[in-house]
This record gives C-alpha cells, structure tokens and sequence, in this order.
C-alpha cells in the first residue's frame, strides 16, 4: 500500500513542523504534500516555508499564504512578516497552486487548502452533506478535467474522515 504524509497550517511553527517530519521519518513515508498556510501567527514563516519546499513533492497555497503574499497594508504585523519572508518567498507563495491532483493507490485524490470555492471559503465537519459533496465539485478555482475520489483539505484545523458514495 502507498503511503503518504499530509501537513497543513504549520503557521510558522517550526517545532510543531519539525516533530511532524520527525515522526513522518520514524514511520519511513518518503511522500509529503502541504496543504497551506505554511506562514503566518508564528515567528518563523520564513524557515517554515524553506524547509516545505526542500521536503513536501508539492504544496498547495493556504489563506495565510495567499493574504501575506499579495497584501498591500501597513499593518505593522503585516509588514513584519512580509520582510522576514522577503521578495522571493512571498513571489514562491504568491505562484503555488490552488490543488493538487494526483492518483494514489489507483484512486484520483484532490488536495486543496479550503473549498473548490477558493482559500476563503471554509467548509466545517458539521455542515450540510450538500455542502460536504461539494467539494467534490470541479470549478473555475480547480480547474476541470479530473474528478476526484477522495478530497482531502485543511483550514479548519480539525482532523475527520467522512465517506460518500456515489
């Protein structure tokens, strides 16, 4: 069976980061995806970010992300991360995508940050089932062409597992 690692909203975090990729070692999974929100709240969304891009195949932009890289305010906690993460880490935020698709263990498996709606829109474990299958849905923010299987995402930072049948 293929293995793979999924982390999300690290916020600048590096202890918890680095306990995460410590413990993906120990279980030998050499596959890790991000799913956003690799900045922000904590005090090393620079160091975060580096080490994402060394050890994650592929990393999708989360809200954080996306507001720190194309914010415009003279927010003085704005403008203090924006200069600890400097030019070209704010462009590598700017340009991530918005999901990836890919096919693990033969199933068509969609990662994105939040909702096919954009990094905005938060879906909760409680809502609506219509709600839930939608993110299913292939958008102008996913793009088309590959109907996913299994949908996995972050935001809300809280782990559930919810089954659909089609």
């Amino acid at each position: 069976m293929e293995r793979i690692a999924i982390i999300a909203d690290v916020h600048g975090n590096i202890p918890a980061l680095e306990a995460a990729l410590a413990d993906i070692e120990r279980r030998r999974i050499t596959r890790i995806f991000c799913l956003g929100d690799l900045v922000g709240k904590g005090p090393h969304s620079e160091r975060v970010v580096d080490i994402c891009r060394a050890r994650c195949e592929r990393i999708v932009r989360g809200n954080w992300d996306d507001g720190l890289a194309t914010a415009t305010g003279d927010d003085p906690p704005l403008r203090w991360h924006r200069s600890r993460l400097g030019p070209e880490r704010l462009a590598y935020l700017a340009a991530l995508p918005n999901t990836i698709d890919l096919v693990v263990g033969g199933r068509h498996v969609r990662f994105l940050h939040a909702s096919p709606r954009g990094v905005y829109h938060r879906v909760h474990q409680a809502d609506p089932d219509d709600e839930l299958r939608a993110m299913f849905d292939s958008t102008d923010f996913t793009g088309y062409g590959f109907e996913p299987d299994v949908v996995g995402y972050a935001d809300i930072h809280a782990a559930y597992l919810r089954t659909f049948h089609r």
